[in-house]
């Protein structure tokens, strides 16, 4: 998006606002409301910042569009009247770019599992080193989401630690030559706009023992969330704003340094302690009392209130 388009899309919103009655505007990952003109409240919500986004998770922009998206972002942080944001990281992104905008309006609110809690079916599980292991890995991008350490991870796992370990993986589809070693199921890419596949996929969660998510970029892991919904301790690298793994409360987070030798060290380690069931229970207790839309909705109208109040004065 260049500063040409960002007006004229403005100059459209602007026109099909007028006359009508609103008392404020609530823009999802979009920054268009940087040419608003309007004395309205103006609320925003989006994983990651352009100098985050950039040369991390896409590549390969040319220098004039970076420049033109920062400039468009920058103005938009800056008229808006709270930026909800996921994770930590995205905070410290703007401290550390020196983006000017007041950090009293920047919130903190984790997003919340796509999930309807009827459709959840969270098994207790029994964890130990004498128990075959489920591990679950999902990504369209297989690579990017580290599918490489999570194969490594289940061959260590069985040949040094004797564990009876096996993943499936959803999204992706592996080469033949991981999928003919016994150790990886395909359980195909899963459509969650038809019904009968959304229920397929998440039927995979319900399987699992644990879910193994070593991406090497990510903004904001919402999987993560939903693998806590069904109390999957989660293992995972420390990498961009996956905020829903927090390292030896419902999972480990790992050095991006590490490979599947250390998680599968760590996964053993879990197994043959009592941590593994911890895990578990911590990552289910997380999604009841964090990790959901309803906390996140009580806490984003809060501040929506507070402000649409302000700006009646």
């Amino acid at each position: 998006q260049n500063r040409l388009t960002a007006f004229i899309y403005a100059k459209s919103v602007q026109k099909q606002l007028k006359n009508k009655k609103y008392d404020a505007i609530f823009c999802l990952d979009c920054t268009i409301f940087a040419y608003l003109k309007m004395n309205k409240p103006i609320f925003y919500r989006a994983d990651a910042i352009v100098h985050l986004f950039l040369n991390y998770y896409i590549y390969n922009v040319p220098l004039f569009l970076q420049k033109e998206a920062k400039h468009i972002e920058e103005l938009a942080l800056k008229k808006c009247t709270n930026f909800f944001v996921p994770s930590q990281w995205v905070i410290d992104g703007i401290v550390k770019n020196n983006i000017q905008i007041n950090l009293d309006k920047v919130i903190l609110v984790e997003s919340g599992a796509n999930l309807d809690d009827k459709t959840i079916k969270c098994p207790h599980r029994k964890y130990g080193i004498n128990q075959p292991l489920n591990m679950l890995f999902v990504g369209y991008d297989i690579m990017r989401k580290g599918f490489d350490i999570a194969y490594e991870t289940v061959n260590i796992l069985n040949e040094k630690y004797h564990i009876k370990a096996n993943i499936t993986v959803m999204g992706g589809k592996p080469d033949d030559i991981f999928l003919n070693n016994g150790r990886v199921n395909y359980a195909g890419n899963k459509n969650k706009n038809n019904t009968n596949e959304f229920y397929e996929f998440y039927q995979e969660f319900e399987k699992a023992d644990i879910f193994i998510f070593p991406t090497k970029a990510e903004c904001h892991g919402i999987v993560n969330c939903e693998a806590a919904a069904y109390g999957l301790p989660i293992f995972s690298y420390r990498t961009g704003g996956p905020s829903y793994v927090l390292d030896e409360i419902n999972g480990r987070i790992l050095s991006l340094d590490k490979t599947g030798k250390d998680f599968a060290e760590a996964i053993y380690y879990a197994l043959s302690t009592n941590k593994m069931q911890e895990y578990s229970n911590n990552s289910r207790k997380l999604y009841e009392q964090r990790f959901n839309w309803n906390n996140w909705g009580n806490t984003v109208r809060k501040y929506i209130d507070k402000n649409i109040e302000r700006f009646a004065d």
